[in-house]
């Protein structure tokens, strides 16, 4: 994929001024995703001090994905016109299908990411791997299953050699090896996890054919996933 030069294309108007829509406020108040990664930044800082806020970044992270899924679709939809590529109007048909609520995180973003660019997201993909780690943990931390609790644990949590394999685990008790939260409780885990959600949304953006509609869409998230080394005329490579 390309780099994107955005400043040669103009925003459409959507209720502000073109101005506006490089105002940070301005896309935290228009898309519910900013907020969550916002807060999802915030208690990654907080990790620095406190480790349990880890477990909150593992959870906000993964859930501003999901929440960024919606808002993307809804952006493509409501600034999509006759002269887009056929790709966007597929990627919005899918969300809207009675099917998509179904299907899990990780799928959704396999499956917009093949209707953009009319490929599949190669399995040792590394970015792919992280997400899909993400995911696992976030469920781990939310859906624990009252029939997978045994103490003392037999062995190892099934996901600690992937997280070891990520250089995210620290030296702990054997017998905490088991215990989601005792894994995740560190500012490593907290780091990784928000920069693997950004790069997700990120892969996304720039998997859009290039036209004006795309573009545009791509304006509007670029405060929240481009930092101003980036500048907003300029979308980095992905990158974890």
């Amino acid at each position: 994929m390309g780099r994107w030069d955005l400043s040669r294309f103009p925003v459409p108007r959507m209720g502000e001024t073109a101005r506006d829509m490089f105002e940070e406020k301005c896309v935290l108040m228009r898309f519910p995703c900013g907020h969550l990664f916002k807060l999802a930044t915030l208690s990654n800082k907080r990790a620095a001090k406190d480790s349990e806020e880890a477990l909150a970044t593992v959870v906000l992270s993964a859930i501003a994905v999901e929440a960024f899924i919606n808002d993307f679709a809804f952006a493509v939809a409501g600034l999509s016109t006759k002269e887009s590529p056929s790709s966007l109007s597929e990627l919005v048909d899918a969300h809207r299908s009675r099917g998509w609520k179904r299907r899990s995180l990780d799928t959704k973003i396999l499956t917009m990411f093949k209707l953009l660019t009319k490929r599949d997201l190669p399995k040792n993909d590394q970015l792919r791997k992280a997400f899909a780690l993400l995911v696992e943990l976030r469920n781990m931390l939310v859906h624990m299953k009252t029939e997978k609790i045994v103490y003392p644990a037999p062995s190892a949590h099934p996901l600690y050699d992937r997280l070891t394999a990520q250089g995210l685990t620290l030296e702990t008790f054997p017998r905490d090896r088991s215990c989601p939260s005792v894994l995740l409780a560190h500012c490593q885990v907290a780091e990784w996890s928000l920069r693997t959600a950004m790069a997700t949304a990120r892969l996304l953006l720039e998997a859009m054919p290039e036209c004006t509609t795309a573009n545009a869409v791509v304006r509007l998230f670029a405060p929240l996933f481009y930092s101003e080394a980036d500048g907003l005329g300029q979308a980095r490579h992905r990158g974890v």
